[in-house]
């Protein structure tokens, strides 16, 4: 009997743990109009945008928004940096933006810039 309310408590723990909490602080250009990224429906495919970590785009481009991301969810586990690199994907796809610049460690959180590239006249 121990060995499943065991099991109940780690499965709620882990249930509670995969929540996301993120910051969105839009650009004047663009309306914030939710910031829960798990509730915005997205046009663009989060698997599409690019994490530029240590270079920058060569191509010109827009901010789009800024982005802080909190290092530990909300029962105060740690999280993977896959996972932090998936909700900032899924931050900046939900905003139209193509990449994820400029990321910087601030101790318990991480601070992105989500840019859009601008469209090229031939």
């Amino acid at each position: 009997m121990r060995a499943l309310y065991l099991l109940g408590v780690i499965y709620i723990a882990l249930s509670i743990s995969s929540c996301t909490a993120t910051v969105y602080k839009p650009t004047p250009s663009v309306p914030a109009t939710n910031t829960n990224v798990s509730k915005v429906n997205t046009t663009k495919d989060p698997l599409t945008v690019s994490l530029l970590t240590n270079e920058k785009p060569v191509r010109p481009y827009k901010v789009v928004a800024q982005a802080t991301i909190s290092k530990y969810n909300r029962v105060g586990i740690k999280r993977q940096e896959a996972t932090i690199h998936d909700i900032l994907r899924q931050l900046a796809a939900s905003v139209n933006g193509d990449a994820v610049i400029d990321m910087k460690n601030n101790g318990k959180e991480i601070s992105a810039t989500v840019i859009a590239y601008k469209q090229i006249l031939a």
